[in-house]
């Protein structure tokens, strides 16, 4: 029986261990299968992701190819010149406008952040200031409480003899009933005293950011500014051919002969230098603003964009910021200079 029962129990021993192999044999299928897909998906995205930089390569080899087809005949070469330009001057106010956000963004963030602080530490000095009335009251209670006491003490020991136990004992009811009020008014004075060190130790509440106000005046200041910039540019259509200089390939594109190519190239160079050397464009930009705040109008409370219906004109202003005639262009819904691009939502 011994041997028999020996043998089962080595025998279900057996099977169990072959059981737990196979276990193992199934989970290692599995854990390998997963780390295969994630292989295949990785090859499948490295793939896509050298298509797309190939492409990308190719176009680029393309459009060098083309220009350098292109300059090498006298004919196209002022084209391409002028074509470079162009896409400089749509960078240049690009470049301007995102300076000019930033330079705002920075000096209302550090105003509203002066307010911000400011007005914690009003709150604060207010608090302190009450705290500071309560802990004088106090502390003058406990001084007058600690007076009384001393004085019915003395009055208690001028009472001497067996004769004077009852008016003792009356006196002595007094000066517990005293110090259990002084005892109170010391407790409240040591609360109110770490109320007041706690609170002096409070640090500004952490800043929440520019409103709503705030962002619309920085964002009708760049809208202003970018109205600004299409007038310098609007003669002889620089900033509508500077518009389409960023969104047509040059093999698209003609601005006439040599000559024209030239004339053009000349006047674009004055006009970026007349703007570099202009003193007069922030006081102009600022009656811009003052213009724009009464026309625009906002689809939402919380919008900090104006809606670009009412920006379909740029008004040309005079030296009062009157109006004495308009441009129908749209700088915003054009999305001239990028303007969305740095605009605060």
């Amino acid at each position: 029986m011994a041997t028999l029962a020996t043998q089962l129990f080595s025998k279900l021993e057996g099977n169990t261990s072959e059981e737990e192999q196979l276990l193992k044999l199934f989970w290692n299928r599995a854990e390998l299968k997963k780390e295969l897909a994630t292989l295949r998906n990785d090859i499948y995205r490295l793939t896509d992701q050298l298509n797309q930089e190939q492409a990308v390569k190719l176009r680029v080899q393309q459009r060098y190819e083309q220009l350098e087809t292109m300059l090498a005949n006298p004919a196209t070469a002022a084209t391409a010149i002028t074509y470079y330009q162009l896409r400089d001057v749509w960078n240049r106010c690009f470049e301007r406008l995102a300076s000019i956000a930033d330079d705002l963004f920075r000096a209302h963030r550090d105003r509203e952040y002066r307010l911000h602080v400011a007005g914690f530490r009003r709150k604060l000095y207010d608090s302190l200031t009450g705290l500071q009335g309560e802990l004088g009251e106090v502390n003058q209670s406990g001084e007058l409480l600690r007076g009384q006491i001393h004085a019915l003490r003395e009055k208690r020991a001028q009472y001497q003899g067996f004769w004077n136990i009852f008016r003792r004992r009356r006196l002595t009811a007094e000066i517990n009933k005293l110090r259990e009020e002084r005892r109170a008014v010391t407790m409240r004075l040591g609360e109110l005293t770490e109320d007041l060190q706690s609170r002096s130790s409070v640090s500004p509440p952490e800043f929440a950011g520019l409103d709503v106000k705030a962002k619309r005046a920085v964002n009708l200041t760049i809208i202003a500014y970018a109205q600004e910039l299409y007038v310098h540019f609007a003669e002889r259509e620089i900033a509508v051919k500077s518009r389409e200089a960023c969104v047509r390939q040059l093999s698209d594109i003609r601005y006439g002969d040599r000559h024209d190519c030239k004339s053009m190239s000349k006047f674009i160079e004055e006009r970026i230098a007349l703007l570099d050397a202009d003193g007069g464009i922030h006081d102009r930009v600022t009656a811009r603003v003052n213009y724009l705040a009464s026309t625009v109008d906002y689809r939402k409370e919380a919008d900090t964009v104006p809606n670009a219906d009412g920006l379909d004109r740029i008004s040309l202003l005079n030296k009062d910021g009157a109006p004495q005639g308009q441009l129908p262009v749209n700088v915003l819904a054009d999305e001239y200079w990028d303007v969305f691009a740095v605009l605060l939502n």
